[in-house]
């Protein structure tokens, strides 16, 4: 669990990143076609 160790900026860079590539993802996989 390396992330684990990263430091607390890292960490928060980190858990926006997921948050948007998860709207971006959940954006994408909504669409109808």
């Amino acid at each position: 669990m390396a992330f684990l160790n990263v430091p607390q900026g890292h960490w928060q860079i980190w858990q926006q990143m997921k948050k948007v590539a998860w709207k971006s993802w959940w954006h994408v996989e909504s669409k109808p076609w």
